[in-house]
Protein backbone atom coordinates (compact mmCIF):
# COMPACT_ATOMS: atom_id res chain seq x y z
CA UNK A 1 0.00 0.00 0.00
CA UNK A 2 2.89 2.24 0.68
CA UNK A 3 4.31 3.07 -2.89
CA UNK A 4 1.03 3.27 -4.38
CA UNK A 5 -0.60 4.84 -2.02
CA UNK A 6 2.17 7.95 -1.86
CA UNK A 7 1.87 7.78 -5.79
CA UNK A 8 -2.04 8.42 -5.78
CA UNK A 9 -1.75 11.19 -3.27
CA UNK A 10 1.81 12.83 -5.60
CA UNK A 11 -1.50 12.84 -8.29
CA UNK A 12 -3.72 14.65 -6.09
CA UNK A 13 -6.13 11.73 -5.10
CA UNK A 14 -7.52 12.35 -1.71
CA UNK A 15 -6.46 9.21 0.00
CA UNK A 16 -9.37 8.36 3.06
CA UNK A 17 -8.45 4.71 5.38
CA UNK A 18 -9.91 3.65 8.23
CA UNK A 19 -7.76 3.25 11.24
CA UNK A 20 -8.62 -0.40 12.22
CA UNK A 21 -10.41 -2.45 14.65
CA UNK A 22 -7.83 -3.58 17.07
CA UNK A 23 -8.74 -1.40 19.67
CA UNK A 24 -9.01 -1.00 22.53
CA UNK A 25 -5.34 -1.78 22.40
CA UNK A 26 -2.71 0.72 21.76
CA UNK A 27 -0.36 0.94 18.60
CA UNK A 28 -2.90 -1.27 16.18
CA UNK A 29 -3.28 1.72 13.47
CA UNK A 30 -3.49 0.11 10.33
CA UNK A 31 -1.63 0.78 7.17
CA UNK A 32 -2.23 2.85 5.03
CA UNK A 33 -4.45 4.99 7.44
CA UNK A 34 -1.08 5.44 9.60
CA UNK A 35 0.78 7.36 6.44
CA UNK A 36 1.33 10.98 6.59
CA UNK A 37 -0.46 12.06 3.63
CA UNK A 38 -3.41 9.67 4.06
CA UNK A 39 -6.38 10.67 6.10
CA UNK A 40 -6.47 8.43 8.68
CA UNK A 41 -10.21 7.35 10.37
CA UNK A 42 -11.18 6.51 13.71
CA UNK A 43 -15.02 5.48 14.95
CA UNK A 44 -17.26 6.58 17.50
CA UNK A 45 -20.57 6.44 18.58
CA UNK A 46 -23.64 8.49 18.53
CA UNK A 47 -22.49 9.93 22.12
CA UNK A 48 -19.55 10.91 21.30
CA UNK A 49 -17.33 8.21 22.62
CA UNK A 50 -14.40 6.39 21.11
CA UNK A 51 -15.83 3.02 20.04
CA UNK A 52 -13.89 0.25 21.76
CA UNK A 53 -12.95 -1.45 18.43
CA UNK A 54 -11.57 1.83 17.04
CA UNK A 55 -7.94 1.27 16.67
CA UNK A 56 -5.31 3.45 18.47
CA UNK A 57 -2.30 5.45 17.73
CA UNK A 58 0.65 6.35 17.96
CA UNK A 59 2.35 5.10 14.27
CA UNK A 60 4.86 2.85 14.92
CA UNK A 61 6.67 1.68 11.87
CA UNK A 62 8.21 4.64 9.80
CA UNK A 63 11.12 4.27 11.72
CA UNK A 64 13.03 6.41 12.70
CA UNK A 65 11.47 9.62 10.86
CA UNK A 66 7.92 9.07 11.73
CA UNK A 67 7.35 7.11 14.46
CA UNK A 68 5.26 8.31 16.95
CA UNK A 69 2.56 10.44 14.44
CA UNK A 70 -0.26 11.29 16.18
CA UNK A 71 -3.32 9.08 14.42
CA UNK A 72 -5.99 8.67 13.54
CA UNK A 73 -6.29 11.86 12.03
CA UNK A 74 -9.89 12.78 13.05
CA UNK A 75 -13.14 10.35 14.25
CA UNK A 76 -16.40 10.38 12.65
CA UNK A 77 -19.93 7.88 13.43
CA UNK A 78 -18.70 4.15 12.91
CA UNK A 79 -20.90 2.57 15.67
CA UNK A 80 -24.49 0.84 14.47
CA UNK A 81 -24.46 2.77 11.98
CA UNK A 82 -27.30 2.42 9.46
CA UNK A 83 -27.13 1.34 6.04
CA UNK A 84 -28.57 -0.58 2.94
CA UNK A 85 -28.91 -4.25 3.16
CA UNK A 86 -27.98 -6.82 0.49
CA UNK A 87 -31.24 -8.03 0.94
CA UNK A 88 -33.45 -5.17 0.84
CA UNK A 89 -34.50 -2.67 3.72
CA UNK A 90 -31.61 -1.26 6.06
CA UNK A 91 -29.07 -2.81 8.93
CA UNK A 92 -26.70 -1.19 11.17
CA UNK A 93 -23.31 -1.69 11.01
CA UNK A 94 -20.24 -0.73 13.15
CA UNK A 95 -16.54 -0.71 12.10
CA UNK A 96 -13.93 2.28 11.72
CA UNK A 97 -15.15 1.19 7.49
CA UNK A 98 -18.26 2.47 8.51
CA UNK A 99 -16.78 6.08 9.35
CA UNK A 100 -14.71 6.21 6.59
CA UNK A 101 -17.22 6.29 3.92
CA UNK A 102 -18.67 8.65 6.30
CA UNK A 103 -15.47 10.85 6.02
CA UNK A 104 -15.19 9.89 2.53
CA UNK A 105 -18.90 11.03 1.21
CA UNK A 106 -17.72 14.33 3.40
CA UNK A 107 -14.80 15.17 1.30
CA UNK A 108 -16.25 14.51 -1.80
CA UNK A 109 -19.22 16.93 -0.93
CA UNK A 110 -16.06 19.64 0.42
CA UNK A 111 -14.64 19.05 -2.70
CA UNK A 112 -17.48 20.25 -5.03
CA UNK A 113 -17.90 23.58 -2.91
CA UNK A 114 -14.17 24.56 -4.61
CA UNK A 115 -15.21 26.10 -8.20
CA UNK A 116 -13.44 24.44 -10.54
CA UNK A 117 -11.10 27.01 -12.27
CA UNK A 118 -9.50 27.11 -8.48
CA UNK A 119 -9.27 23.34 -7.82
CA UNK A 120 -5.44 22.98 -9.57
CA UNK A 121 -4.26 25.82 -7.37
CA UNK A 122 -6.42 25.03 -4.06
CA UNK A 123 -7.61 21.39 -3.82
CA UNK A 124 -5.10 18.64 -3.13
CA UNK A 125 -4.74 15.75 -0.36
CA UNK A 126 -2.59 18.42 2.23
CA UNK A 127 -5.32 21.25 2.18
CA UNK A 128 -8.33 18.90 2.59
CA UNK A 129 -6.68 17.71 5.89
CA UNK A 130 -5.82 20.72 7.06
CA UNK A 131 -9.96 22.38 7.02
CA UNK A 132 -10.58 18.67 8.24
CA UNK A 133 -8.28 18.25 11.31
CA UNK A 134 -8.56 22.03 11.93
CA UNK A 135 -11.79 22.16 12.52
CA UNK A 136 -13.12 19.17 14.07
CA UNK A 137 -14.54 18.95 17.12
CA UNK A 138 -12.74 17.55 20.34
CA UNK A 139 -14.52 14.95 22.43
CA UNK A 140 -13.92 14.80 25.93
CA UNK A 141 -12.59 12.05 28.19
CA UNK A 142 -9.90 10.65 25.24
CA UNK A 143 -6.42 10.72 24.21
CA UNK A 144 -5.28 12.37 20.84
CA UNK A 145 -3.91 8.82 19.73
CA UNK A 146 -7.61 7.76 20.32
CA UNK A 147 -9.67 10.55 18.62
CA UNK A 148 -6.70 12.83 16.71
CA UNK A 149 -8.50 15.95 16.05
CA UNK A 150 -12.18 15.46 16.92
CA UNK A 151 -14.82 14.50 15.19
CA UNK A 152 -15.77 15.85 11.58
CA UNK A 153 -17.42 18.85 11.84
CA UNK A 154 -18.83 18.96 7.80
CA UNK A 155 -19.59 22.92 7.57
CA UNK A 156 -16.77 24.37 9.59
CA UNK A 157 -14.61 22.06 7.06
CA UNK A 158 -16.11 23.94 4.18
CA UNK A 159 -15.62 27.14 6.01
CA UNK A 160 -11.82 26.72 6.24
CA UNK A 161 -11.30 24.79 2.68
CA UNK A 162 -13.55 27.95 1.01
CA UNK A 163 -11.88 30.85 2.62
CA UNK A 164 -7.93 29.71 3.47
CA UNK A 165 -5.14 30.23 1.28
CA UNK A 166 -2.84 27.20 0.43
CA UNK A 167 0.12 27.06 2.72
CA UNK A 168 1.99 25.59 5.61
CA UNK A 169 1.15 24.21 8.92
CA UNK A 170 1.67 21.50 11.76
CA UNK A 171 -0.52 19.17 12.71
CA UNK A 172 -0.68 18.71 15.88
CA UNK A 173 0.07 22.30 15.97
CA UNK A 174 -0.13 23.03 19.86
CA UNK A 175 1.18 20.70 22.46
CA UNK A 176 0.33 21.12 25.87
CA UNK A 177 2.01 18.61 27.91
CA UNK A 178 0.88 20.13 31.22
CA UNK A 179 -1.51 18.08 33.75
CA UNK A 180 -4.26 19.99 32.79
CA UNK A 181 -4.09 18.55 29.48
CA UNK A 182 -5.19 15.26 30.51
CA UNK A 183 -6.89 13.03 29.12
CA UNK A 184 -6.31 14.72 25.89
CA UNK A 185 -2.47 14.62 25.41
CA UNK A 186 -1.49 11.01 27.53
CA UNK A 187 0.49 9.79 27.55
CA UNK A 188 2.90 13.05 27.58
CA UNK A 189 0.18 15.24 30.34
CA UNK A 190 1.25 12.46 33.06
CA UNK A 191 4.53 13.26 33.39
CA UNK A 192 6.31 16.82 34.27
CA UNK A 193 10.26 16.98 33.03
CA UNK A 194 13.04 17.55 34.75
CA UNK A 195 17.16 18.08 34.58
CA UNK A 196 18.72 14.95 33.81
CA UNK A 197 15.90 12.95 32.06
CA UNK A 198 16.21 11.20 28.76
CA UNK A 199 15.18 13.90 26.05
CA UNK A 200 11.24 13.86 25.91
CA UNK A 201 10.92 13.28 21.84
CA UNK A 202 7.49 14.52 20.00
CA UNK A 203 6.91 13.80 16.44
CA UNK A 204 4.41 16.11 14.51
CA UNK A 205 3.36 16.20 10.91
CA UNK A 206 3.79 19.20 8.87
CA UNK A 207 1.17 19.49 6.24
CA UNK A 208 2.13 21.34 2.79
CA UNK A 209 -1.23 22.37 0.71
CA UNK A 210 1.39 24.81 -1.69
CA UNK A 211 2.31 21.78 -3.62
CA UNK A 212 3.18 18.26 -3.77
CA UNK A 213 6.81 18.95 -2.66
CA UNK A 214 8.93 21.46 -0.39
CA UNK A 215 11.38 21.99 2.13
CA UNK A 216 11.96 23.80 5.24
CA UNK A 217 14.51 26.74 4.63
CA UNK A 218 16.85 27.48 7.09
CA UNK A 219 16.95 26.10 10.54
CA UNK A 220 13.30 26.27 12.73
CA UNK A 221 13.46 28.78 15.34
CA UNK A 222 12.23 28.50 18.81
CA UNK A 223 11.36 31.49 21.04
CA UNK A 224 10.87 30.82 24.45
CA UNK A 225 7.44 32.29 26.27
CA UNK A 226 9.30 35.00 28.52
CA UNK A 227 8.83 34.48 32.42
CA UNK A 228 10.58 32.06 34.91
CA UNK A 229 10.52 29.46 32.50
CA UNK A 230 12.11 31.07 29.71
CA UNK A 231 15.97 30.10 30.50
CA UNK A 232 14.64 26.24 31.25
CA UNK A 233 14.31 24.73 27.71
CA UNK A 234 16.79 23.36 25.15
CA UNK A 235 14.51 22.38 22.26
CA UNK A 236 16.33 20.96 19.25
CA UNK A 237 14.92 19.73 15.96
CA UNK A 238 15.38 17.32 13.46
CA UNK A 239 12.88 17.40 10.44
CA UNK A 240 12.50 15.28 7.14
CA UNK A 241 14.72 17.05 4.00
CA UNK A 242 11.90 16.99 1.93
CA UNK A 243 8.47 16.91 2.53
CA UNK A 244 6.45 14.55 0.13
CA UNK A 245 4.03 14.02 -0.91
CA UNK A 246 2.57 16.66 0.88
CA UNK A 247 3.76 16.42 3.94
CA UNK A 248 6.73 15.84 6.34
CA UNK A 249 8.11 15.31 10.30
CA UNK A 250 9.34 17.15 12.59
CA UNK A 251 10.63 16.02 15.60
CA UNK A 252 10.86 17.73 19.14
CA UNK A 253 13.82 16.75 21.97
CA UNK A 254 12.59 18.80 24.44
CA UNK A 255 15.64 19.05 27.48
CA UNK A 256 15.77 21.13 31.02
CA UNK A 257 18.94 23.28 30.68
CA UNK A 258 21.90 23.72 33.45
CA UNK A 259 19.89 26.84 34.46
CA UNK A 260 17.17 25.38 36.00
CA UNK A 261 18.96 22.30 37.69
CA UNK A 262 18.01 23.41 40.88
CA UNK A 263 14.66 24.53 40.91
CA UNK A 264 12.78 24.91 44.17
CA UNK A 265 9.09 24.37 43.09
CA UNK A 266 7.29 23.40 39.20
CA UNK A 267 7.94 26.08 36.69
CA UNK A 268 5.76 26.58 33.61
CA UNK A 269 7.85 26.54 30.35
CA UNK A 270 6.72 26.86 27.06
CA UNK A 271 7.74 28.39 23.64
CA UNK A 272 6.93 28.97 19.50
CA UNK A 273 8.70 27.02 17.09
CA UNK A 274 8.32 28.68 13.67
CA UNK A 275 9.32 26.99 10.15
CA UNK A 276 9.78 28.50 6.85
CA UNK A 277 8.24 26.21 4.29
CA UNK A 278 9.82 26.49 0.67
CA UNK A 279 7.56 25.00 -2.92
CA UNK A 280 8.47 25.24 -6.13
CA UNK A 281 6.63 27.27 -8.83
CA UNK A 282 3.73 25.86 -10.29
CA UNK A 283 0.76 26.28 -12.20
CA UNK A 284 2.56 29.70 -13.99
CA UNK A 285 3.70 30.76 -11.31
CA UNK A 286 6.69 32.44 -11.55
CA UNK A 287 8.39 32.13 -8.41
CA UNK A 288 8.62 29.82 -5.53
CA UNK A 289 5.84 29.81 -2.23
CA UNK A 290 6.61 30.60 0.72
CA UNK A 291 4.81 29.85 4.14
CA UNK A 292 5.30 30.38 7.87
CA UNK A 293 3.99 27.26 10.62
CA UNK A 294 4.01 27.77 13.44
CA UNK A 295 3.56 24.93 16.71
CA UNK A 296 3.15 25.68 20.42
CA UNK A 297 4.84 24.04 23.12
CA UNK A 298 3.62 24.12 26.93
CA UNK A 299 5.43 21.84 29.50
CA UNK A 300 5.60 21.60 33.35
CA UNK A 301 9.22 21.27 34.86
CA UNK A 302 9.66 19.63 38.35
CA UNK A 303 13.02 19.25 40.37
CA UNK A 304 14.46 16.16 39.61
CA UNK A 305 13.37 13.37 41.85
CA UNK A 306 15.58 11.18 44.03
CA UNK A 307 16.48 8.48 41.47
CA UNK A 308 14.99 5.93 43.66
CA UNK A 309 11.79 7.18 42.60
CA UNK A 310 12.23 7.42 38.88
CA UNK A 311 10.71 4.70 36.82
CA UNK A 312 12.47 4.47 33.04
CA UNK A 313 9.65 5.30 30.32
CA UNK A 314 10.17 5.35 26.98
CA UNK A 315 6.48 6.46 25.15
CA UNK A 316 7.43 4.85 21.70
CA UNK A 317 8.36 1.49 22.72
CA UNK A 318 5.84 1.10 25.83
CA UNK A 319 2.35 2.46 24.92
CA UNK A 320 1.60 -0.80 22.89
Amino acid sequence: FLEKGREMSANNIIVISAIGNDGPLWGTLNNPADNADVIGVGGIDYAGKIASFSSRGMTTWEQPGGYGRVKPDIVAYGKDVPGASMNGGCRSLSGTSVASPVVAGAVALLASTVAEQDRATRLNPAAMKQALVETAQRQSGSSIFEQGAGNLDLYKAYEALTSRQPRASFWPDKWDLRAEACPYMWPFCTQAIYHGMQPLIINTTILNSMGVTGHIDGPPVFEPTPGQGAACLDVGVEHAPVLWPWSGYLALYIRVTDACKALGGTVEAGGELTVTVISPAHYGGAAPLRSKATLSLQVSIVPTPARSKRVLWDHWHNIQ
